[in-house]
């Protein structure tokens, strides 16, 4: 309904339709119903694979690379928010929420990484490391997650962070997260003065 009000509109003032069509709509879908729109996109040959870009068997104007097993994935996931004026992260216990473009997917439900990348030691780290955004905001891409260095603490401390993050996620607690952030420290082997740097600026 949108796109057919949104087509007449656009006849009325002379715009050629289906360029407003394709936005309003999922591109695959446009792109295969509506032959003025392949007709109207300019530089296909550029799109087509191998002409730029990797070679695969993906039609021109496809993504390049799958992403529906890791959208689709049933498994346990970690969701983090794309930007962030805080740590963000939340856990996808059963692979059925469906992200939208605001978030990015790690496929992997540990709990000792739920931790970390909600703890002030990552707020910290993601201030000084990752590209910033409005308003104090930081955008934490994936090439820039790639960097971020996960401890290997030892298997008892291992175990009392994930004890309190499965009891964090069934009944948040703000004096829960403190004890976190300081098993998150100590997981990381940080200095009183590391920590009180962390502190200052949280």
């Amino acid at each position: 309904p949108a796109a057919r009000s949104i087509r007449s509109m656009a006849a009325d003032a002379g715009v050629y339709a289906a360029t407003t069509i394709a936005l309003l709509m999922p591109w695959l879908i446009a792109v295969l119903r509506y032959e003025g729109i392949r007709e109207y996109v300019q530089f296909r040959a550029a799109l087509e694979p191998g002409s730029g870009r990797k070679p695969g068997t993906y039609r021109w104007y496809e993504l390049q690379d799958p992403v529906v097993p890791l959208a689709k994935s049933r498994a346990p996931r970690i969701f983090y928010q794309d930007i962030q004026t805080q740590p963000a992260a939340c856990l996808d216990p059963t692979g059925e929420l469906v992200p939208d473009t605001t978030v990015w997917i790690l496929p992997t439900a540990d709990p000792f990484v739920l931790a970390v990348l909600n703890s002030p030691l990552y707020a910290w780290f993601a201030r000084h490391r990752f590209p910033p955004a409005l308003n104090g905001a930081v955008r934490p891409k994936a090439q820039y997650m790639r960097t971020l260095p996960i401890a290997a603490p030892r298997a008892a401390l291992r175990d009392a962070i994930a004890a309190l993050v499965t009891s964090q996620l069934d009944a948040p607690d703000p004096a829960r997260d403190a004890i976190l952030a300081e098993l998150v420290a100590e997981a990381y082997a940080l200095t009183s003065s590391e920590r009180a740097l962390i502190s200052r600026q949280r």
